[in-house]
């Protein structure tokens, strides 16, 4: 009776490497020669000595559930309920704050992208349902952002209307301060000359932007906010007399935060980015990094 219900386990053991681990989903016992073979020695790896410990974190790298390991036929074989028990949705741990956090910059520097799905397939992080922390929301990719970049200068580049130019030539920057510094709408719409001075001083010698269109780094932003500073602001009618650094092309006034965003919502589906760049917030990197 115990060896029927241990091979019982094993067969849903089998099946879920099979559909998760090998990616050959079917039934075993119909499968190629070279297929069961390579099923029973990954079984083998996932049931090794210290079974329990290496055999959750065999199921958690393949991303299994425990109804996939475990099967959903009732009632389970005893050693199987108990050594899958904490893939359990409901057993498993949440992390704190300051461990999602870790795991958030971790994720980044390996991916350049942050999200709860991501971070339980790497780590088997648990996040409570309905209330992801801000640096688990999907965070936009570097080259969906150039990608992006590189949509505004062509729209730069075909735009034979001076006050349509200038907007462009402004959101490129407005955005590219967004992602590399993590500053917002808000903050962008409120930023004025002095406070931008002070952000990212005059290099001792200014570039033009092109020698570095995509800029992924402050020292890199500080030539494309001068360049806007010294030669393209300057154009902008009522610019002499506004201490804010974003100016309507059109009118010379202010740009508020709600205009930045409906510039930057237009911009991502010009790009048709739409589906890689979710939202200002997931485009913007903190909180994964602290704004400069």
């Amino acid at each position: 009776m115990h060896s029927i219900l241990f091979f019982d386990g094993l067969r849903s053991v089998v099946a879920a490497i099979l559909s998760r681990a090998a990616g050959t989903p079917g039934d075993f016992d119909r499968s190629a020669l070279s297929v069961r073979r390579n099923a029973m020695t990954e079984m083998a790896i996932m049931l090794g000595p210290d079974e329990v410990t290496k055999a959750v974190a065999y199921a958690r790298f393949h991303g299994m559930r425990f109804s996939d390991v475990a099967g959903t036929h009732v009632p389970r074989p005893f050693w199987l309920e108990t050594t899958f028990e904490s893939l359990k949705p409901a057993q498993q741990p949440y992390h704190s704050a300051e461990e999602l956090k870790a795991m958030s910059a971790e994720l980044d520097r390996r991916y350049g992208r942050v999200s709860a799905k991501l971070a339980k397939h790497v780590f088997g992080a648990n996040c409570p349902h309905g209330q992801l922390p801000a640096y688990f929301h999907q965070q936009v990719s570097d080259s969906a952002y150039e990608l992006l970049m590189v949509s505004l200068d062509h729209a730069i580049g075909g735009a034979f209307d001076e006050r349509k130019r200038m907007a462009l030539l402004q959101d490129k920057l407005s955005f590219a301060m967004m992602r590399v510094l993590g500053v917002s709408a808000a903050d962008l719409a409120s930023m004025q000359i002095a406070q931008a001075r002070k952000l990212l001083p005059r290099p001792r010698r200014c570039r033009h932007p092109g020698f570095r269109p995509v800029p992924n780094s402050p020292e890199e932003l500080r030539h494309h906010l001068w360049w806007h500073i010294e030669t393209v602001r300057p154009r902008i009618p009522g610019a002499d007399s506004s201490p804010f650094l974003f100016l309507s092309s059109y009118t010379g006034t202010s740009i508020g935060d709600t205009g930045i965003g409906m510039r930057f919502q237009s911009a991502v589906r010009r790009a048709y980015l739409t589906s890689a760049i979710s939202s200002m917030s997931a485009f913007r990197r903190v909180p994964v990094f602290s704004a400069v």
